[in-house]
């Protein structure tokens, strides 16, 4: 039986039921390609792209360093970045997921807009819940929300969460789909925070 969570400002509400209809959105983790035979180990040196940049098939996204080359790393397909799986500097086997590419997102935000955005994660569930399932998208890519307002419904084994936004601002992009199976911490949407204009309204980024 599902407990109903008590209200969170921020983070978490009631229940609801499933509804998403505006778009089918897939989410693939992008591996560490195999450089030879005899390379079996490496390190990410830096990242070329960041959380929430889209990118085109081809583009670089990592430099990747092993102890007879350095290589840009590219993605295979178009999206946008979703999480970074390694991090920099730590020595990982080759074949290891790499980054998680989401696609099926119109690609309608500057880079300069995204990088004044930020990304909402899944917040924390309890001590013993690791993952949830999208059930509701409540709000949608263009929509305007206040600081609080749902955007949508988690749904774990134990309880049904609310996300909320912890900001005023516009809906950028969402990260997952209905039905997804989201982990703790990792990537749900896109948040183009609200700021001051010089007569005193709000305006997105």
């Amino acid at each position: 039986m599902l407990r109903r969570v008590p209200n969170l400002p921020g983070v978490l509400r009631h229940f609801a039921g499933p509804r998403w209809t505006r778009a089918y959105i897939t989410t693939i983790d992008i591996p560490i390609p195999s450089m030879g035979p005899s390379i079996h180990h490496g390190l990410v040196l830096k990242w070329a792209k960041q959380v929430g940049d889209a990118v085109a098939a081809d583009d670089v996204v990592a430099v990747f360093e092993t102890d007879k080359v350095t290589i840009d790393l590219r993605s295979p397909q178009a999206g946008v970045i979703a999480k970074h799986l390694v991090e920099t500097n730590v020595r990982v086997p080759i074949g290891s997921p790499l980054f998680r590419l989401t696609q099926g997102l119109p690609h309608t935000t500057s880079p300069e807009a995204l990088a004044a955005c930020l990304t909402v994660p899944v917040p924390h569930l309890g001590e013993t819940v690791a993952n949830a399932t999208i059930v509701e998208w409540v709000k949608y890519e263009g929509d305007r929300v206040l600081a609080d307002d749902v955007v949508l419904v988690l749904e774990t084994d134990k309880v049904s969460v609310d996300v909320c936004a912890p900001v005023a601002g516009v809906i950028r992009r969402g990260l997952a789909n209905v039905n997804d199976v989201v982990h703790v911490g990792g990537p749900l949407f896109v948040l183009a925070p609200e700021v001051s204009t010089k007569d005193g309204s709000d305006a997105a980024a």
